[in-house]
């Protein structure tokens, strides 16, 4: 008798469990899970342009003034240089002037801090360039120096042997005398530009070859006229007054030649006073081709330029460089030009 109610207890607790169950399961919302956003597709760089771009040498050049006809030259042997290297890029920078020594030494201060691979440098500051080329030196940012010496270590140097330009100067002028029929005594006057290493070594190859050559000829040295046309003019005209027995004038570079050419021809005097100078602006071959400047000692600024960063891209791949070049000059005439 007393089985029959278990059962059904049993039977019971069963149907409220299966119950329950479906009631739960009644109940629950299934959320989907939000759409993932498709990914997006990286943008893939092709190997050679991230290869190239890591690759590329940086190099910078730095002329003594942007506005001069020779310092042109030297940034045009960088740009071929550039063009003819698709893995360097080459940037220029000087400043305008060539006396501008306080803001040549800032450019270089702030090219070094952009750290370039390599400076290719023509620089007017001297000892006070130093600084700025040793702390280059010491990141490993290579320095090729060009025209002028800074007094440091670096890779190369790059110029003229002005020394032996000097000599090359007395050459010309002693030609220059004895074509016109001018004995070999009185004065000749050097007309300096700054106070630098090549206008130093000019003067001082010219004054000893002459004293070689043409003894009895006193030589004279005049003070700085700040690589400035109109100063060189002033100081021709100064010198004309100054010394009776003056036969020849040698400009320390195209400025100074330019002035020098401007006074003598206005004086009349370009039979009577031998003009030598460096470099070759288009003032300076109008004053030979009219026989006021009667030699150019022309230098080469264009294979500075490019030669230099050609060496100091070397030096970067691991390559020996020579510490000195020698880029030479020529001696030229209103032959030459006509």
């Amino acid at each position: 008798m007393l089985r029959k109610p278990k059962l059904l207890t049993i039977i019971a607790v069963l149907s409220l469990l299966m119950i329950s169950v479906f009631a739960i399961s009644g109940c629950q919302v299934t959320e989907e899970a939000p759409a993932e956003a498709p990914a997006e597709e990286p943008v893939e760089v092709p190997a050679e342009e991230e290869e190239a771009a890591a690759d590329t040498i940086e190099l910078a050049l730095i002329v003594k003034g942007v506005n001069s006809e020779f310092w042109q030259n030297m940034l045009a042997g960088g740009e071929t240089f550039d063009e003819e290297n698709e893995n360097v890029n080459v940037t220029p920078y000087g400043p305008d002037s060539e006396t501008d020594i306080e803001g040549a030494i800032t450019i270089l201060e702030n090219v070094v801090t952009s750290k370039p691979d390599a400076i290719v440098i023509a620089s007017q500051s001297g000892e006070g360039a130093v600084p700025a080329v040793d702390n280059a030196m010491s990141q490993g940012i290579l320095v090729i120096t060009t025209d002028t010496v800074i007094p440091t270590d670096v890779v190369s140097h790059l110029a003229t042997d002005n020394l032996a330009g000097g000599r090359t100067a007395a050459d010309a002028m002693v030609e220059a005398l004895d074509a016109n029929g001018i004995e070999k005594t009185g004065t000749v006057v050097i007309m300096h530009v700054v106070e630098c290493d090549t206008d130093t070594l000019r003067g001082q190859g010219f004054d000893e070859r002459m004293g070689e050559i043409a003894p009895d000829i006193e030589i004279i040295h005049s003070r700085y006229t700040n690589d400035e046309v109109a100063e060189a003019m002033t100081a021709t005209e100064e010198s004309i007054t100054a010394y009776d027995g003056l036969i020849g004038i040698f400009g320390i570079d195209y400025n100074i030649g330019e002035g020098i050419a401007l006074a003598i021809e206005q004086a009349g005097l370009q039979d009577e006073i031998m003009v030598i100078a460096f470099d070759d602006s288009e003032a300076e071959i109008e004053a030979l081709k009219k026989g006021v400047i009667k030699a150019l000692i022309v230098q080469d600024p264009y294979n500075m330029g490019y030669l230099g960063c050609d060496l100091v891209v070397r030096a970067l791949n691991g390559e020996e460089v020579p510490e000195y070049v020698d880029t030479g000059v020529k001696v030229v005439k209103a032959e030459d030009v006509q």
